[in-house]
């Protein structure tokens, strides 16, 4: 299996994004240089982080100075997602500059382990499971009286429902 480089765009800024992915067994880049998916060696986050400059924890991930440019704000951002940590320089570095600033290859942003911090599909299932405990049906409930301010009065499936209060994980703020 060899690994691509593959830009994307940032899902809210629109701004590139560089996500590293496995592929066949042959680049599907040639611009991409051979060095950078020869030998990875898998990293923890605790190997990249100590790579950067006032490392803060931020949502899901990271967010530290750029280690490509001198910031004076934390412009840089690391998420660990499906095996694979995601690196992003707000301010518009380039990823091979990001990569050599930090003596490292497109390859080593591999994490330890693979799918390292995310829910295997039995914690998922037992997760929607508790959620789907705590709710409640729809009818009688603050959705029954959304959708009929909308026009829809059709009967409400049993599968629509109703959970009140709930903590939101990223937020920890209850959503009504």
């Amino acid at each position: 299996m060899s690994w691509s480089l593959v830009a994307s765009s940032h899902q809210r800024t629109s701004a590139p994004c560089f996500v590293f992915r496995a592929q066949g067994s042959k680049l599907s880049s040639s611009a991409q240089p051979s060095s950078l998916v020869s030998s990875a060696r898998a990293m923890k986050p605790a190997d990249l982080l100590s790579r950067l400059r006032r490392v803060r924890r931020s949502g899901s991930g990271w967010s530290a100075a750029c280690p490509a440019h001198d910031d004076r704000r934390n412009s840089f951002s690391v998420h660990l997602r499906n095996g694979r940590f995601l690196v992003h320089c707000h301010s518009g570095c380039e990823f091979s500059d990001i990569l050599q600033s930090l003596n490292i290859r497109a390859a080593d942003l591999r994490a330890e382990g693979g799918t390292v911090g995310e829910p295997s599909q039995e914690e998922r299932i037992r997760s929607a499971r508790r959620l789907w405990d705590k709710s409640q049906p729809a009818t009688g409930t603050v959705v029954e009286k959304y959708l009929a301010a909308r026009g829809i009065t059709a009967p409400i499936p049993r599968t629509i429902r109703f959970m009140p209060l709930l903590m939101h994980r990223n937020f920890g703020c209850p959503f009504p």
